[in-house]
């Protein structure tokens, strides 16, 4: 038998912004830019629609600075882990 080994192909990827006021965020989209609401899942989730392009809203308790978490590929499950970044080194 002959192992192959199929590459792993991105088709999509989809965005997703956090945000501390999920009404306003989705206010802002819909009412200021005029994009679409495409989905909401209660009251901390939603999709917004760009012509063919779509992102996601996430309501969080409280904004997080962008080097706060991170994440890392496990490549034998293709799948991510958040974990804390390592500090950057002093200049």
């Amino acid at each position: 038998m002959v192992s192959r080994e199929i590459p792993m192909r991105i088709r999509a990827l989809i965005p997703q912004l956090r945000t501390t006021d999920l009404e306003a965020s989705i206010a802002f989209y819909t009412q200021v830019l005029g994009l679409e609401l495409a989905f909401r899942y209660e009251d901390f989730y939603a999709g917004i629609r760009a012509g063919a392009q779509v992102f996601h809203l996430k309501r969080v308790d409280a904004p997080t600075h962008p080097s706060a978490t991170c994440a890392r590929a496990n490549t034998s499950t293709s799948t991510w882990k958040p974990t804390t970044c390592p500090r950057p080194r002093p200049r």
